[in-house]
């Protein structure tokens, strides 16, 4: 899951007068929602870095802005901002994040595009009570009254898109460069007078375009490769509602890259390039991830179509083991990566190869929080699942993937919390400082790992970081979480690219399974995680191909709970499912259909099929 949310910020406080920041930067705040990572091992120097887009469109819609220069302690400035970097002059900083304080109605920001995806629920998912614990009841499932019983019927559970294409050049079958690029840009934005051009602040770079949607925003863009388009866009009530608004702007997509000789490949991987770091996005927020993440080119030839569903508290721990536990079937029925470098490659989902290969990589603390696959076993609570996350070192203080800084000494997110002196850290400008926490870091705080499912959300009103702090320490940030907890989703990260029309298959999947949780649930404890362990593996390699008899029932049932789940919502949205029953009946998934193409005619051929024509 990169989500954006609509919200201000104050300006970052900095004891260190205004004057001696000649390098001071004002960051313009979105949000959205993904993926992605840093690359210290590569060699790559800091301007070649870039931010990814984030991940669900869920959030990924949501945009967060704000303006205001950073000022000194004693004067504060109403306006808003991101983090501002400062001079070197570092250990007499300590910088305090101040942003507003978030109610019941506000949604936690997301990066808007996956770049900033983060808070889970749509806006306004959630009731106008105060009280916390009937945030829930907005959701599609009623979550328990305070006197046992049942809540009232909630409206429908909000889906959010977040579909990655690789861009290819008919030509020579390689990825878009960042020539192309800056053409391209510029022309949706001229093309439609609703967009407008996004440009990241540091580095100076257009990356895609934004539109208002809603309360939310649309985002198009460049994902960790240049060659790589995002599309995060706002939520929306129904699969078939997401669908259309994502065909309205592949449409207007197809038809600028058409005459710049490129098409939008149906495919997780690039068939020619490979691991080319000159073709990375130049994202502000990879100046960050640089310093944390390893190979991070590694993901410039890549893509997936992601899914973001709501949630309420109660219900996310659960969420999280079904769609992570199910992720080998997502991979069975959705594979379809089995070109890459021109050549068959061993593995269908040749994209789950580039992560499984480079956790083998990496060190085992980086690994262990970036495998975009289960986790050893499931989460027990929720209370598990957030203080495993919380004692991860791959986070960054920002305002969602735009400024910030990394917390120096080791520190998980966990320990910084709990400190009680201001504790190093290093902005984008590279100086270091002090920083102390603060109750909004609850809700800008970007990224802790990169799972096959990954929750989101934000902090009420009533949240305390003291209060956070008791809850930690005596082991019930579990109850503390359900309590206060607010724009939940959970985001689904395993679905491979969908071919030309199937766009709904993963959503549908996913958001039928959440709706039917505890019968899902059930169904995921029929076999033992281990196992459905070693299907991810099995099915990144072969797709549906290598399944028995029994696994394909499994395969089946699931299905079925997902139309059962589907067709109580009254919207029509168990047709998206038809595609994947027909995947299962014929034991074939979209990668053993590229291999056909590809076997008939090379790359052109495969372009023929799976590319879209205007």
């Amino acid at each position: 899951m990169r989500n954006t949310f609509a919200g201000s910020w104050r300006a970052v406080q900095c004891r260190a007068p205004a004057a001696s920041d000649p390098g001071a930067r004002r960051f313009r705040a979105m949000a959205r929602c993904g993926a992605c990572g840093s690359d210290q091992v590569c060699g790559e120097s800091a301007r070649n870095m870039n931010q990814p887009p984030r991940r669900p469109p869920l959030h990924a819609a949501s945009v967060a802005t704000g303006e205001g220069p950073c000022v000194t302690q004693p004067s504060r400035s109403p306006g808003e901002e991101r983090y501002s970097s400062h001079a070197p002059r570092a250990a007499a900083h300590v910088v305090a994040f101040h942003g507003p304080v978030l109610t019941g109605r506000s949604p936690h920001p997301r990066p808007a595009h996956r770049r900033p995806p983060r808070r889970a629920a749509i806006r306004g998912g959630l009731p106008d009570a105060a009280d916390p614990r009937h945030a829930s009841a907005r959701m599609s499932r009623p979550a328990p009254g305070r006197d046992g019983g049942p809540a009232a019927p909630a409206p429908r559970r909000r889906i959010g898109l977040e579909l990655e294409f690789p861009v290819v050049a008919r030509a020579t079958g390689r990825g878009m460069d960042h020539a192309t690029a800056a053409e391209l840009w510029p022309a949706f934005a001229a093309r439609d007078a609703s967009w407008s051009l996004a440009r990241e602040e540091v580095t100076g770079i257009t990356v895609g375009v934004t539109r208002p949607h809603g309360e939310f925003a649309d985002h198009v863009n460049t994902d960790t490769g240049i060659c790589t388009v995002e599309l995060s866009l706002a939520p929306a009530e129904t699969v078939g509602q997401a669908v259309a608004d994502a065909h309205a702007v592949l449409r207007d997509l197809r038809g600028l890259l058409d005459p710049l000789g490129h098409t939008v490949l149906s495919a997780g991987i690039q068939p020619r390039t490979w691991f080319d770091a000159a073709r990375k996005t130049r994202k502000d927020w990879y100046l960050l991830l640089a310093r944390r993440w390893h190979y991070h080119h590694w993901f410039v030839p890549i893509a997936s179509h992601q899914v973001s569903v709501d949630v309420a508290p109660h219900e996310a721990a659960r969420a999280v083991n079904v769609l992570g536990g199910f992720a080998g079937v997502f991979t069975a029925l959705t594979a379809g990566s089995p070109i890459a470098r021109g050549r068959i490659q061993p593995w269908k989902e040749t994209r789950n190869w580039v992560w499984h290969e480079r956790s083998r990589r990496v060190p085992a603390e980086e690994a262990r929080y970036t495998s975009n696959t289960l986790p050893e076993a499931p989460y027990p609570d929720i209370g598990a699942y957030i203080e495993h996350y919380w004692a991860s070192h791959l986070y960054f203080l920002t305002n969602r993937k735009s400024g910030g800084c990394e917390v120096l000494g080791g520190a998980s997110f966990r320990d910084f919390l709990l400190s009680p002196q201001p504790v190093p850290a290093r902005p984008l400008t590279g100086e270091r400082i002090m920083v102390t926490p603060e109750r909004n870091m609850l809700d800008r705080i970007h990224q802790y790992g990169w799972p096959a499912a990954k929750l989101h959300y934000g902090f009420d009103a009533g949240t305390h970081l003291d209060d956070v702090r008791a809850a930690l320490a005596r082991g019930r940030i579990g109850p503390y979480f359900e309590e206060h907890a607010v724009d939940c989703y959970v985001e689904n990260r395993t679905s491979g690219v969908a071919p030309p029309g199937e766009e709904g298959v993963a959503a549908a999947l996913t958001l039928g399974l959440v709706e039917r949780l505890d019968e899902a649930e059930a169904l995921l404890h029929k076999v033992p995680w281990d196992d459905w362990r070693t299907l991810w593996i099995r099915a990144s390699r072969h797709g549906l191909e290598a399944e028995d008899a029994g696994s394909l029932a499994r395969i089946r049932e699931l299905l079925e709970l997902a139309a059962d789940g589907l067709r109580a919502r009254g919207a029509g949205e168990e047709a998206h499912l038809a595609p994947l029953f027909t995947r299962l009946a014929r034991r074939e998934t979209p990668a053993d259909r590229m291999l056909a193409a590809f076997r008939e005619g090379g790359v052109p051929r495969l372009l023929d099929v799976f590319g879209h024509t205007p």
